[in-house]
């Protein structure tokens, strides 16, 4: 019954995982910064063994049922999609907890290994879990082959993100051998009011900060990330770096923060970086990795993870700078070919315009009276609607040509109605009798274009 109920609850966790990434997944059902199921699973794994993949299995299968149920074909072809992309994602964890218990088992206690160990498997695990799901996409005809590079590459570095962060966490906060640097009531209430100050100035730094201190954010909250790790182990260093992951995730997908550019894919990318450096940043500092069940006797980090901490700073920055100016290159390089494809539309509009003028003036100057309905017969055959496009219509101007009027002559009556300088008998009389003075007139038309 215990068992049942642990299969039960796994899946549980799997769902609600899904859910949460569904809510902030960009652009797609399944593209997040960070795919927590991946993680979810594989602390499972770690932690109750073998006979829990059936729940891994069972969520991965009504998530991905779900995600399918929209798009083109039959449920049975959607029901073996889902498993197919299930049976990565099974796949994906089983083996990635067992490289790790290999790795434990082989590794010394203290050995800087233990951590580049866990980043090559987490690596592997998540390109076990997102390559399946893209092949199966594109066989579907969800997505081009052409696009299953890009999307495999977002879905890979959500699963490594969730490996990184989410199981260590999981881990750190599920074991027991773990919680011995809380056992003391004070130093909980030290953890507790270091991440409590550490969200609100998650909070205020995202949120309320001006731009110039929202670009300093990440690096401000790498610092206390790294030492609630050196103080408190890896609870106190997986809980900050997932405040500061959150912080940096729900800022990027509302358009602020220093990781949100015009390009989605380089956004997404830079904030991987970031939740990677965290992750990395954490671990390295305790010495300790999830599954590694043998912690290190001694909790302070040696010259080992110390350089290899500063060396991964150094290359975070200049891959953080590397993507900033791919992105603006690629930004300003597609806005010129959008101003460039316009103003040939433009000019391709105007010639439009300009042979419908000419073709009009041919027409009137073979024709000395152009009746209305010559014009409109003339009109139809050019298919203004769908040769045009944006041209509401094709008319003339009719221009109205006075006669010349005959010159004007004063009579007796006239001359005695004219006012004086003593203003007398000025409404006796007027000329012309009427106000307007309307004649016949001659028509000459030019055509016009509407738009």
């Amino acid at each position: 019954m215990a068992h049942a109920g642990r299969i039960v609850l796994c899946t549980l966790a799997y769902l609600a995982g899904a859910a949460v990434c569904i809510l902030v997944s960009v652009p797609t059902g399944n593209n997040s910064p960070v795919w927590l199921p991946t993680g979810i699973a594989l602390a499972a794994v770690l932690r109750f063994g073998w006979p829990i993949l059936p729940g891994v299995a069972a969520g991965a299968f009504l998530v991905n049922l779900y995600l399918l149920a929209d798009g083109p074909g039959s449920g049975a072809l959607h029901v073996a999609a889902a498993l197919g992309i299930a049976a990565g994602n099974t796949l994906a964890a089983a083996a990635g907890a067992w490289l790790i218990r290999r790795g434990s088992r082989a590794l010394r206690r203290n050995s800087p290994l233990v951590i580049y160990g866990y980043a090559l498997v987490a690596a592997v695990a998540a390109m076990i879990g997102a390559a399946p799901g893209g092949c199966v996409h594109a066989l579907l005809g969800r997505i081009a082959w052409s696009g299953v590079f890009p999307v495999v590459t977002l879905w890979w570095l959500g699963n490594v993100m969730a490996i990184l962060l989410v199981t260590p966490l999981l881990s750190a906060w599920t074991l027991r051998h773990a919680l011995r640097t809380l056992r003391p009531p004070r130093a909980a209430c030290w953890l507790a009011l270091l991440l409590g100050t550490m969200a609100l100035a998650t909070l205020v730094l995202y949120r309320l900060a001006p731009p110039p201190w929202q670009a300093l954010a990440p690096w401000l909250l790498l610092a206390p990330a790294i030492g609630a790790a050196y103080l408190f182990g890896a609870p106190g260093g997986s809980a900050a770096a997932a405040i500061a992951a959150a912080g940096a995730i729900a800022a990027t997908l509302g358009g602020a923060g220093p990781f949100a550019t015009r390009d989605q894919f380089h956004s997404l990318l830079g904030l991987d970086i970031y939740l990677a450096l965290l992750g990395m940043a954490t671990m390295l500092v305790t010495n300790t990795a999830a599954g590694h069940h043998r912690p290190a006797t001694d909790t302070r980090p040696g010259r080992w993870p110390v350089g290899t901490l500063a060396l991964c700073l150094g290359i975070t920055a200049a891959a953080w700078n590397a993507v900033g100016r791919q992105a603006e290159f690629r930004t300003r390089e597609r806005f010129d070919a959008i101003i460039d494809l316009t103003w040939q539309q433009m000019d391709y509009r105007m010639a439009n315009y300009r042979r419908m003028l000419m073709a009009g003036k041919a027409f009137f100057e073979g024709s000395d009276d152009v009746t209305e309905a010559e014009w409109n017969a003339y009109v139809a055959n050019f298919d203004v609607e769908r040769a045009f496009p944006g041209t509401l219509g094709l008319g003339f101007a009719a221009w109205l040509r006075s006669p010349a009027r005959p010159p004007r002559t004063w009579s007796d009556s006239a001359r005695a109605a004219r006012p004086t300088a003593s203003g007398r008998n000025r409404c006796a009389g007027r000329w012309p009798p009427s106000r307007t003075w309307r004649r016949p007139t001659c028509l000459t038309s030019a055509p016009s274009a509407t738009t």
